[in-house]
């Protein structure tokens, strides 16, 4: 899964035969590593088809650069990394969506962000079945209009929306799930919804591992209703209002009327999903330190047992 250091340097090799003959790539040298930083952001702005208006490169010519300039490389070193981390991930969807990994195979979308852990969420991988991306694929129509309908290239776009949500909060629908809004939205201008699950189990890398587990990622009709009705301010978790004004002006709709006297960018409460699976877990831990303390009292009397049968057994033979 993921071929990164193949498919990437691929996309590399093929993309910096752009900066050759250049008259301003020879007026000012870059480093392979300034090359490296630049090409990934611009391979990644590719694979998802982002709109010129977000993009960090351009096209000058037949050469790529930094809008920002060239020499201001260095300083998306970190961002660089994350789009070569989003095109593993966009790699995995192109060969799912041709059949080409082992039909049991859950995709990676990223590690769980830091807005997940500081929810309470613990580090595993977020996870997404093979099944889901097949249904989400799936596009809409008349007969059909409840399908999610997502393109190729809004799918890859997940692992950098996941990292920056609108909206955390308990899920009205279940206990046991994060309910995250995307600052993104569908064909249909439907902002998009996510559900995770903190508990998952999935098939990765030829293991069953431990997962937060991505159950849906959706176009969420109705919204308006949605989110003055169900998703009523007591069930945020963390809201950062710059990105609602985003999603807003995505969806060219009013959204968040309700939530203006939430504190933004910190977590208000504890997820409830994660207040239930801590539950179970206390719950667990207890069953077993009982459990524990039964197998020491039935030693314990064992032991004693035995020790009786041997001074008796002693006394009769000095008898």
């Amino acid at each position: 899964m993921g071929l990164l250091n193949d498919s990437l340097g691929n996309r590399i090799k093929a993309i910096s035969s752009l900066f050759k003959n250049s008259k301003r790539a020879e007026m000012k040298t870059i480093s392979d590593r300034e090359k490296e930083i630049i090409l990934s952001i611009h391979a990644y702005e590719d694979s998802v088809v982002m709109p010129e208006d977000e993009r960090l490169t351009t096209l000058v010519g037949k050469t790529i650069h930094l809008k920002a300039g060239d020499e201001n490389a260095e300083s998306y070193s970190k961002y660089a990394k994350e789009c070569q981390e989003y095109l593993r991930f966009g790699d995995d969807i192109d060969l799912a969506s041709s059949g080409g990994l082992d039909r049991f195979s859950y995709l990676k979308i990223c590690d769980t962000p830091q807005v997940l852990l500081n929810a309470g969420f613990k580090q595993k991988p977020m996870l997404y079945t093979q099944n889901h991306l097949r249904e989400a694929l799936k596009p809409k129509s008349k007969n059909h209009p409840h399908r999610h309908g997502f393109s190729i290239s809004e799918i890859k776009r997940w692992p950098e929306l996941f990292k920056a949500p609108v909206i955390l909060a308990d899920n009205p629908s279940r206990n046991d799930a994060l309910l995250v809004v995307l600052c993104a939205v569908d064909g249909d201008k439907l902002p998009l919804i996510a559900s995770i699950k903190p508990d998952g189990k999935g098939h990765y890398e030829m293991d069953t591992v431990e997962t937060n587990l991505v159950l849906t990622v959706f176009g969420k009709d109705n919204y308006m209703n949605y989110f003055q009705g169900a998703l009523t301010p007591d069930k945020i978790v963390y809201i950062d209002k710059k990105q609602g004004q985003k999603l807003e002006r995505l969806a060219e709709r009013q959204l968040f009327g309700n939530y203006s006297s939430l504190d933004p960018n910190c977590i208000i409460h504890q997820p409830q999903c994660i207040y239930k699976l801590q539950e179970m877990e206390s719950i667990d831990i207890s069953r077993s330190l009982t459990n524990k303390a039964l197998e020491t009292r039935d030693s314990c009397e064992s032991l004693a047992n035995q020790r009786n049968v041997v001074e008796h057994d002693s006394h009769e033979e000095r008898i």
